[in-house]
């Protein structure tokens, strides 16, 4: 409860007035008098009530458990302030509680620890913003962090945070790794060369001390500068560089510091930093310094304008942001970037000193595992990291247990309620994630205590911990840290060189007990007197990762050699693959021997090429991919059959052969004699048969010629009807050898309410060994596709939507569910017992793992009636649910109907407005799509090919082959590349246009070809807006719905600003208007451009069948199917009719013929031209 200035000087100044403007003699000085009295009577008056009545007598909060050894003025404050921030609510946290403490602050302000899972949801997710930072919090660290992400509020981190996101994206930190590693190589080049000068001196006793915090702030500030803001201030080598100094001096804690900060807690921020101390002015000219060094940047990028791979250009390629703004953005990652992964490093050293064991078996790993910083040749990936089982460990229990920022704050900005308990405005909420991660109610009895291994074995993703809300390091929701994958990525590459290379030790005894460590205060926790430790170079780190035969990546991959790896074939079957083209890499190293057993168990041999025309080099392609995704060198060599003669072979990424000793150690490559599928034939027997264990389960699935299958997999247990689907944690072996039954349907006898199951594509599987020494695979990105059919029908299973070629061309993995529909699925109750939206359960239910997925990284492909993201970040998937209750409001998710793209406009949006056409059920409820009939223009050219319902899905998966349909001219083969690897492209990065350098590797030249003919797909300019049109000849062109929009008289962006409670036009209008509900989705478009304001950062698209499978990119762009399909169908406008005669003369007006509808008995929808690859 801050000091009430306003209201206070308002009330003395009012007070003043009337006792004095009529008093004979009236003076200044009587005034000021008066005016000075009453404002200390009235402070003194307000003092009292909120130091003392209030919090101990009159708060609601007072009965919430808390100490009771409070100071009577001050509460729990004297032991706050003689502590190390969050130090005091650890034991704070020790009192029996239900997930909120009340305890009290200087001056008795009322304080709420919160820690129970539930209540941090609230917090952090459900109600996040109803909680703020403090005014004063925002101030002072304002003023060097800058007004950015980390402080921004409202509306205006909505903003900021949507337009950053891409800087943070997974696709984007892992291109920064060989940038984390070169530093880290040049901090250990540069503290080898300090250690080894010590240790030369005359006066050397053999040991080198080393302040080990001082160096993690240089690393770490060059890191923030390259992969930042693409500028190396060269700390590493320069101690006394400027801002190495700028940052020690504001983030050194002194006493004034602290006099400032409880300033802060009475008196307004400007008037704080106004106060004549010196620390004010540290602050000031610090804060000058790097708000000039990041506008110097800023401007240097703007100049060069060169696109790197750092945030900074990232961020000025979005043009969401003013040089004000990017300025703000550079000082908060300058500070929090660097702060806080150095603090997190300074306290990874002090745990390892303290746990030699633990220190010595990473080392073991990294030396294994990755090349020496020495060897300047060489650099590392994001899964050359990402694949240490201990070293990822060892980073999550460091963050866990000293979490870098121990403490933080937020106060309610209006009456709310948390857990149930009502929370006044003004309420500081104290967060603390030291507490949190090491609270044995969900840690378990060894929550204080450091052990990686809780992190290791399956099912450890979580630590062991009861709920992800256990683990507080990053926060949760919309106001998590943005930056968390970048700073792990730092500080797995920095702790990997500094552990492979340095022995550490602790050089005050003392702190080898941990109670005795002096931990300073304020916004991040380091050793209050730094951390001195005694450092020694360990000799014997071998220099290329090739010496190092234990290294272990994924299990299997299916390499198919020819560069179309989807099942298209000419009618001439030249695209068939013959004996010889694939093969499956065993990615172990072992020795040859070894080699033939390992292909024994997958009912194989050595890859030989026989009856391949093009031989060893047959494979050549995709071991190039191999190298292109830097899996392994560009000399690597891989184990095959010894040929004619009993020597043993190895074939080289390039397809050359090689003799090779019997016993080297090498990844193996094993022939492939699974076939190719088809709709009619899925050998599932049990030479193709896999077992991968996940958690506790062993699912067993099968291969084909392209990829690995696991069908029928159960997400969620058996559901009562009308009760919301549950997570299932499956465990013991499970068959996914055959797709689960569809979800109970009219005309499918073989439905049945058991049916919550999803089917997975995957080109490469972990290794699948449970141990708890484990490598974590490189993951790939997820497609999960939902299926169409109104909500009232469809399958995961429809042979059409088989994912098994986009999985194996586009190298992703691939995941199809089923969910109930129809009045199992989307009945809605009013007895206030029923939620509602049962379906929308099941698709939140569905959890995609089978250890190789990037659930980083995931994208909704959904069928008509279903909502679209254009990539879903999974903290924000809470949002969905309150308390158990999945949300249902127009705000989060729109219901569509109908079958036609354009009509999937929410059905109860037109109830309410009384102007729904006169039979809805009449089109809304149809089965069968043939009833439908075509409406053509008049006088217009007709289509090149009949275009019918869902018949894009063939061309969008590439199933024309799996289905038995050939290629009718020569161009369909190619055309079905090209829009496969488009939507590919954007699974993977988010960005429709394929790298050419990906193509190139892949062998995709057809694809490659026709990109470079037809340009880039840009995107979209609001001022001159332009869409791909997708045929054989593809290009870009403006869009095509502005005539017929002024004919209607609407805008383009009409159906994105209506709400139900806005359809107050006319019914001949809106007769018109259900036809149109998406011409204005063009303005949603992916990969970096504005939404329209009022949809936030929600993507909503109702369109029919796979149109928004294309990921509503398509969709939203604009897909001209043109004159390659033949069976696909799809209009931009739709108007649902009814079986009455209708006046169609305002469709006359437009030009349309309707002399060949009379008499029908239903009127047909209104279809036109095709423009959306449906």
């Amino acid at each position: 409860m801050g000091l009430p200035w306003r209201p206070i000087s308002w009330a003395s100044l009012v007070i003043a007035v009337s006792v004095t403007y009529r008093q004979p003699g009236f003076s200044r000085q009587l005034f000021l008098g008066a005016f000075a009295s009453s404002w200390l009577l009235s402070f003194l008056g307000w003092a009292v009530w909120a130091i003392f009545l209030w919090p101990k007598l009159f708060s609601s909060l007072r009965s919430l458990p808390g100490p009771n050894d409070n100071h009577w003025l001050m509460g729990q404050f004297p032991k706050i302030g003689a502590e190390a921030t969050g130090l005091p609510m650890m034991e704070v946290n020790t009192i029996p509680h239900d997930g909120i403490i009340r305890y009290l602050g200087f001056l008795n302000q009322e304080r709420l620890l919160i820690s129970s899972p539930k209540a941090l949801s609230e917090v952090l997710v459900t109600r996040n913003y109803d909680f703020e930072k403090p005014n004063s919090i925002r101030w002072s660290l304002g003023r060097i962090l800058g007004v950015g992400v980390l402080l921004a509020e409202g509306d205006e981190h909505r903003f900021q945070r949507k337009n950053l996101m891409p800087a943070f994206a997974f696709r984007h930190v892992k291109d920064l790794y060989p940038v984390f590693w070169n530093k880290a190589r040049e901090g250990v080049a540069a503290l080898s060369e300090h250690v080894s000068k010590a240790a030369a001196a005359p006066d050397s006793t053999g040991s080198t001390v080393v302040e080990i915090s001082g160096w993690a702030s240089r690393v770490t500030l060059d890191i923030i500068g390259v992969a930042g803001l693409g500028r190396d201030f060269g700390a590493v080598r320069d101690p006394n560089n400027p801002l190495t100094k700028t940052y020690e001096s504001v983030f050194k804690p002194n006493k004034q510091a602290q006099i400032l900060a409880i300033l802060g807690l009475l008196l307004p921020g400007p008037i704080v930093s106004a106060l004549p101390l010196k620390r004010n002015g540290d602050i000031a000219e610090a804060s000058s310094v790097i708000r000039a060094t990041c506008r110097e940047l800023i401007q240097e990028k703007k100049a060069n304008k060169t696109r790197g791979i750092d945030i900074l250009s990232v961020a000025l390629e979005s043009g969401a942001f003013t040089d004000d703004n990017l300025v703000d953005q550079m000082m908060t990652f300058l500070a929090a970037g660097h702060e806080t992964t150095a603090s997190a490093m300074t306290w990874a050293i002090y745990l390892l000193c303290l746990h030699p064991d633990v220190q010595s078996r990473l080392r073991d790993e990294v030396r294994r595992n990755l090349p020496s910083p020495n060897d300047a040749g060489t650099s590392v990936s994001a899964p050359d990291i990402d694949r240490l089982p201990y070293l990822s460990a060892v980073c999550a229990e460091v963050l866990r247990y000293y979490a870098p920022v121990p403490m933080t704050l937020r106060e309610a900005v209006r009456d709310t309620t948390v857990d149930g308990v009502h929370v006044p405005r003004g309420t500081r909420i104290v967060l603390c994630p030291w507490s949190v991660n090491k609270d044995a109610s969900l840690w378990g009895p060894d929550a204080s205590s450091f052990r990686p291994e809780r992190w290791l074995g399956a099912g450890s993703g979580s630590g062991g911990a009861s709920s992800n809300f256990a683990y507080m390091t990053f926060l949760h929701g919309p106001r998590s840290c943005i930056g968390q994958g970048f700073a792990k990525a730092e500080f797995a590459c920095i702790l990997a060189g500094w552990i492979g290379r340095f022995e550490f030790g602790l050089a005050n005894r003392d702190e080898y007990d941990e109670k005795k460590m002096e931990i300073k205060g304020g916004v991040t926790a380091r050793p209050a007197k730094g951390l001195r430790v005694h450092t020694r170079v360990v000799p014997g780190w071998l220099r290329s990762l090739a010496q190092h035969p234990s290294k272990i990546s994924r299990e299997c991959l299916v390499l198919p050699s020819f560069p179309f790896r989807a099942s298209f074939v000419r009618e001439g079957g030249g695209d068939e693959p013959s004996s010889g083209s694939g093969a499956v890499l065993i990615d172990r190293v072992q020795d040859q021997a070894s080699a033939l057993k390992a292909c024994g168990q997958l009912s194989e041999a050595l890859w030989s090429g026989e009856g391949e025309e093009l031989s060893f080099a047959s494979l050549k392609t995709s071991l190039t991919y191999e190298v292109y995704q830097k899996n392994y060198p560009s000399n690597a060599k891989f184990w095959i059959a010894s040929g004619d003669g009993c020597k043993c072979r190895a074939i080289g990424t390039d397809g050359s052969l090689h003799r090779q000793k019997c016993s080297d150690r090498l990844p193996v490559l094993c022939s492939q004699s699974a076939p190719v599928s088809s709709a009619t034939a899925d050998v599932t027997s049990s030479s193709f048969q896999v077992t991968q264990k996940v958690g506790d389960a062993q699912f067993t699935g099968y291969r084909d010629f392209y990829t690995w299958k696991f069908r029928g997999v159960r997400y969620a247990p058996t559901a009562q009807r009308f009760d919301y689907s549950t997570t299932l944690r499956p465990k013991g072996s499970i068959s996914a050898l055959t797709a689960g039954a569809d979800c109970l349907q009219h005309n499918a006898p073989e439905s049945s309410d058991d049916c919550l199951f999803l089917n997975i594509w995957t080109t490469s599987l972990p290794a699948s060994t449970g141990g708890r020494t484990q490598a974590k695979p490189a993951l790939k990105p997820v497609l999960v596709y939902i299926h169409g059919g109104g909500y009232v029908e469809g399958s995961g299973k429809n042979g059409n939507l088989d994912l098994t070629n986009i999985a194996s061309r586009g190298d992703i993995v691939a995941v199809s569910i089923n969910y109930r529909l129809g009045n199992t699925g989307m009945i809605a109750f009013n007895d206030g017992i029923h939620k509602g939206n049962i379906a929308l359960g099941d698709q939140i239910s569905a959890n995609v793992d089978l250890g190789e997925g990037e659930l980083d990284l995931f994208h909704l492909a959904l069928d008509e009636g279903n909502l679209v993201r254009e990539a879903v970040d999974l903290d924000d998937l809470a949002g969905l649910v309150d308390n158990g209750r999945h949300v249902n409001t127009n705000d989060v998710l729109g219901t569509g109907f109908g079958g036609e793209p354009d009509d999937g406009i929410s059905r109860q949006n037109f109830v309410a407005t009384g102007c729904m056409a006169r039979d809805p059920k009449g089109c809304a409820n149809v089965k069968d799509d043939l009833v439908l009939e075509q409406v053509l223009v008049l006088n217009n050219s007709v289509h090149e090919y009949f275009r019918c319902h869902g018949g894009s899905q063939l061309t969008m998966f590439g199933n024309y082959r799996r289905v038995g349909l050939g290629d009718r001219d020569g161009r369909d083969q190619d055309f079905s590349r090209l829009v496969l690897d488009y939507w590919a492209s954007f699974v993977r990065s988010g960005d429709p246009n394929p790298a050419e350098s990906f193509l190139a590797a892949r062998g995709y030249n057809s694809t490659l070809a026709e990109v470079k003919k037809s340009g880039e797909w840009k995107e979209v300019d609001p001022e001159a807006p332009e869409w791909m049109i997708l045929e054989a000849d593809s290009y870009m062109a403006p869009f095509g719905d502005a005539d017929k929009c002024a004919v209607l008289g609407q805008p383009l962006n009409y159906w994105e600003n209506t709400t139900p409670s806005q359809h107050d036009f006319d019914p001949d209008i809106c007769h018109r208007a259900v036809g149109l509900p998406h011409l204005v989705s063009r303005q949603l478009l992916p990969h970096g451009i504005k939404r329209h304001p009022s949809r936030n950062d929600l993507w909503c698209s109702t369109s029919c069948s796979v149109g928004v499978g294309l990921m509503g990119m398509f969709r939203t762009l604009g897909i001209h199917d043109a004159n390659v399909l033949p069976t696909t169908s799809y209009s931009e406008n739709t108007l649902c009719t009814t079986k009455q005669r209708r006046d169609f003369q305002w469709m006359e007006d437009l030009g349309y013929d309707q002399s060949h509808n009379q008499g029908v008995e239903r009127p047909p929808l209104l279809l036109q031209r095709v423009t959306f690859f449906q």
